[in-house]
């Protein structure tokens, strides 16, 4: 599996992240967009679908969409199902979706089937430890339960 060096964007005006897909960084190979970062009101299907069809256009490197809540250090706070909806509406432009294991699993499901050509990337994250290697070994097997097609821990 070939390693992907990614530059995670958290601007909260598209115009900056526009910016930044513009800037050749030697060796990048992904850009890890934060829908979440951006402000509620440009947190629509139909505006975020207009800006990652714009976007990927202003790069050839490979682009990540993620939409996190604060359990994974992000601002999101609606529910599983709208921000599956957000993740459908820019699938066909991204190169990969990564959605929280602890994301509700007909959610996942349902992002699984519709998700387009982009992979599924199931991520885990715990920022107050490192999980033993059993507790690593069970979250790798439910991610592939719900259907990962790249799990990130």
């Amino acid at each position: 599996m070939k390693t992907l060096l990614t530059v995670p964007l958290r601007s909260k005006r598209p115009q900056d992240i526009e910016r930044e897909l513009k800037v050749k960084r030697k060796g990048v190979d992904a850009y890890e967009i934060w829908i979440d970062a951006l402000p509620k009101t440009l947190q629509t299907p139909e505006l975020l679908e207009g800006f990652f069809k714009h976007w990927r256009k202003q790069t050839k490197c490979k682009l990540i969409a993620v939409c996190k809540n604060r359990m994974e250090q992000g601002t999101y706070a609606g529910s599983d199902k709208k921000k599956v909806d957000l993740l459908f509406a820019v699938a066909p432009f991204v190169d990969f979706i990564d959605v929280g294991l602890h994301t509700d699993r007909e959610e996942i499901r349902r992002l699984k089937k519709g998700k387009k050509k982009a992979k599924l990337t199931i991520s885990h994250h715990d920022f107050k430890k490192t999980p033993g290697a059993i507790e690593l070994k069970n979250i790798v097997k439910n991610a592939m339960k719900q259907g990962a097609d790249i799990i990130k821990i």
